[in-house]
């Protein structure tokens, strides 16, 4: 990136030269996204037909790793391989592969179980993002599916668009399942889109012009063979050939037809994911047929083969309509676990080596009519197990994000009982939600909601968001999960059977990430504020299940080269865990896990010892040096409200703590990570209990003499905004400057703009919020909203603020951030807004990230 003193506006290039370079180097830094593991036992290749291993066996580890590619604007991702000869002796002689392997256009790749197949997904022109909107592919563009083995592409399969849009790849309505045998794997993918009107000469006879309807499931197969497409529909407009190669009409063109909802914010243009099925044998992808209309379909897998039935899919539905709140739109989806969900199975009909079907029409049942929230399906082993997660604490309270369950049922030898199937899979595809049936399996809780934890730093409940493709330990009964432990990322065991949960990873200050599982042997991640995941290699010691036993090594690449900047500043990052009593007469009322300690993570920069001159004969002089100013302090409370800011490193955070300041992350009541009485003190008290939650965090650290108290500044993001806005109108004498990054600023207006209007009444009115939702809220209601707002505190505001928004942002859309900017303005304040315009509310383009941190360090330099 060129520097000097061109370009300008918020940044002032010449003199922020040292800051754009090293946060170059910092974009550098690679990180761990996931991981597969392969046993292979001494003398025997993997393969579909030889999954186990007894014995000695090597381990390959399969990583793959993202790192940004500032030019391109776009995260460049690659595989790396880490060899272990020995993964239960020493592990000394492990190796990487010599270099990586770049995924150019690569949307997903998924390894069979046994390690003998590889399915890699390309969307597309474009579609190589991450998921949702970024990851579905250009629209009209086929999807590629390639089958790979031993050293070769085994098939290839182009599926157009009229079969299905882009595969998902978004972490949440993502699934990938390999069957039994591994000649099928089912996917989830975006429902083809609907047919849009042409207008123009010729004229068409009006039986034949395009009508407007949501689009029904697909309910046919499609064949792709090796090294061919299906062809997909010819675009109007224009003459001669179109960019797909079919011919279109002269003077014709696509109208936009009828408007049709998205699942909100990270979702724009994606209506509705289904299940689809891929025989690796045949090259036919076939759609799960018989899902609603009003279903959206996501996190599939195989149920257990049974010899002479129909092969069977279980995934999670999502209605269009959500049942705890009054409203018939659909609510956004991305970072809400309070929307309701249910397990289904399906019957996939099988089929001959030509591809056509044999079995019966599709059937579809719902498993969990008893729970409003069961998502993250993972078989036992030996199939006799579906163990699955559930937010109900979030779906029944109306908050966002809350303390999860863990529960079971018991599956069927002989498989789940269908009812009889409609001979016409339209018909199928037409019904409404009450007409699935339900069958009555009872459900099994493993770990319920937990209130608050028995003792100090006991388990404070369940904050997993999904469960990895196997997280089962070798004795099929332990199952293995990546939770928050107050302000720590941590992975526990849990004992499907007994409820026993363990903490598998040490305690301490270290976050950890669960990556993949292989008989007793772990993958992890581990990262701090101050260090990038290193990849871990847990053991299991012998009579673990007595003593907790768990040997942790490392075994990352052993030469990560950073910038020497970059590696002496991590070098220098200390950090500390704070935990903080609020004060008595702030807890009055509450429950008892509300009156708890909540907590804070200090990072900073060591102080430097100031050089002492030599003594005679070259001897360092005894004198000690000055102890160093404390440093500038940034208060950087999360979002959420109901996320948790956990000792993972986050770079830009370790960029600005580089650069000497020092940085203090709140995880204020309403916190994830520190059990469901203190999360559900928040809501109808924000903007007064969080804010006397940061207050009070801030006094510790002053109080510690860590910082210098006459220089602070708040940087927040979402709700961190909405609270950065709140304290520095509450408190406008404590900060110097403020940046706000797609803040809340006023609920009242936020409520007729947002993709999650429940937010703004759940939070406001706490869990009455619920029942009086209204798309059309009162005069009275709308006054609550803005009490609650920052906005309303603008008036006493005397400080400089930066505003970076995101163009595209569906949560907290940039008027809203704009008003307050508008606001602060007219008081003769100094009000600067950095606008992204093709950011969604993360705003984590590569390009925008860099840019924004850097347009941040500029702003503190002048300000701070």
């Amino acid at each position: 990136m060129a520097t000097g003193a061109e370009g300008g506006g918020l940044i002032d290039r010449a003199g922020t030269v040292e800051e754009e370079e090293l946060l170059e180097s910092f974009s550098l830094i690679a990180s761990i996204d996931k991981a597969w593991c392969r046993v292979t036992p001494v003398g025997q290749a993997a393969g579909p037909k030889g999954k186990g291993a007894q014995g000695k066996a090597s381990l390959d580890v399969t990583v793959a790793m993202s790192q940004k590619n500032l030019p391109a604007n776009a995260m460049r991702k690659y595989l790396s391989t880490v060899h272990v000869p020995d993964p239960q002796g020493d592990l000394s002689s492990f190796h990487w592969s010599p270099f990586p392997t770049e995924l150019t256009g690569v949307t997903l790749i998924a390894p069979s179980p046994s390690g003998g197949r590889l399915l890699v997904v390309r969307n597309g022109e474009g579609g190589a993002g991450g998921g949702g909107a970024e990851g579905a592919g250009k629209e009209g563009a086929a999807v590629k599916l390639e089958v790979w083995g031993a050293g070769r592409l085994l098939r290839e399969v182009h599926v157009a668009a009229t079969v299905h849009g882009g595969v998902y790849a978004d972490g949440w309505f993502e699934g990938v399942s390999w069957n039994d045998d591994e000649t099928s794997v089912a996917y989830v993918a975006e429902a083809p889109a609907p047919a849009k009107p042409v207008f123009g000469q010729p004229r068409q006879p009006a039986a034949t012009l395009a009508t407007q309807h949501p689009p029904a499931a697909p309910t046919g197969p499609a064949r792709g063979r090796f090294g061919s497409a299906a062809a997909a529909p010819a675009p109007a407009g224009g003459a001669g050939k179109g960019k797909n190669g079919g011919a279109a009409e002269a003077g014709t063109w696509k109208g936009k037809g009828e408007w049709m909802e998205d699942w909100g914010e990270r979702y724009a243009g994606k209506q509705r994911p289904l299940v689809f099925v891929l025989n690796t044998v045949s090259g036919v992808v076939q759609p799960v047929e018989g899902i609603p209309e009003d279903i959206s379909a996501g996190q599939v897998v195989w149920a257990p083969a049974v010899e002479g039935v129909q092969q069977t899919v279980v995934f999670v539905g999502w209605s269009s309509f959500a049942s705890n709140f009054n409203t018939a739109r659909r609510l956004g989806i991305v970072y809400c676990a309070n929307r309701p969900c249910h397990l289904f199975a399906a019957q996939v009909p099988s089929q001959d080596a030509s591809g056509r079907k044999t079995g019966s029409s599709t059937s579809i049942v719902k498993l969990t009519a008893g729970i409003s929230s069961a998502f993250s399906p993972r078989f036992s082993p030996d199939g006799t197990l579906l163990v699955f997660l559930s937010s109900h604490a979030a779906v029944d309270s109306g908050t966002h994000g809350a303390t999860n369950s863990l529960h079971s049922l018991l599956w069927p030898k002989e498989g789940i009982s269908f009812p009889h199937a409609s001979p016409d899979p339209e018909e199928d595809s037409r019904s409404g939600p009450s007409d699935v049936p339900a069958i009555d399996i009872p459900i099994n809780s493993i770990i319920s909601v937990v209130a608050r934890a028995e003792e100090q730093g006991g388990f404070p409940g369940l904050y997993a968001d999904k469960a990895i493709a196997n997280p089962w330990l070798a004795d099929g009964r332990t199952l293995l999960l990546t939770t928050a432990w107050r302000s720590t990322q941590a992975i526990i065991s849990v004992h499907v059977e007994s409820g026993r949960v363990s903490r598998l990873t040490p305690e301490g200050p270290i976050s950890w990430v669960l990556l993949d599982v292989r008989n007793n042997v772990v993958v992890a991640g581990a990262s701090t504020p101050a260090c990038p995941t290193k990849l871990m290699l847990g053991r299991v010691n012998a009579g673990w299940l007595k003593q907790e036993g768990w040997l942790w090594s490392e075994i990352s690449p052993p030469h990560v080269e950073y910038a020497d900047a970059v590696e002496n500043a991590l070098k220098s990052t200390e950090f500390e865990v704070i935990p903080i009593l609020p004060s008595v007469s702030k807890t009055q009322g509450l429950s008892e896990g509300a009156k708890q300690a909540f907590e804070a993570i200090f990072v900073r920069r060591q102080p430097e010892v100031a050089a002492t001159p030599p003594a005679a004969g070259g001897k360092v002089a005894p004198a000690p040096a000055a102890p160093a100013a404390p440093p500038p302090l940034l208060v950087v409370p999360h979002g959420g409200p109901h996320g948790v800011s956990t000792t993972n490193f986050v770079m830009p955070y370790a960029y600005l703590c580089a650069l000497g300041y020092a940085v203090l992350h709140v995880n204020y009541r309403g916190s994830l990570g520190f059990g469901e009485e203190a999360l559900q003190s928040l809501p109808k008290h924000i903007g007064r209990q969080d804010v006397s939650d940061v207050l009070e965090a801030i006094d510790r650290v002053v109080e510690l003499g860590y910082v210098d108290a006459s220089r602070m500044a708040v940087i927040g993001g979402s709700h961190g905004g909405f609270l950065a806005g709140h304290l520095i109108g509450q408190e406008p004498d404590r900060f110097r400057t403020a940046v706000l990054r797609n803040p809340v600023t006023n609920i009242a207006s936020m409520v007729g703009t947002t993709d999650i209007p429940d937010w703004c009444f759940v939070e406001a009115f706490g869990q009455p919020g619920m029942a009086a939702f209204s798309d059309a809220p009162s005069a009275a209601e709308l006054q609550a909203f803005l009490k609650a707002s920052p906005v309303s505190h603008a008036s006493k505001v005397k400080v400089p603020t930066l505003f970076i928004i995101g163009g595209k942002d569906l949560r907290v859309p940039s008027s809203n951030g704009l008003q307050l900017v508008h606001a602060l303005r007219s008081q003769g304040l100094e009000a600067r807004v950095l606008m992204m315009p093709e950011d969604v509310h993360a705003i984590d383009k590569p390009q925008s990230e860099f840019e924004q941190w850097l347009t941040v360090a500029s702003w503190l330099k002048q300000h701070l």
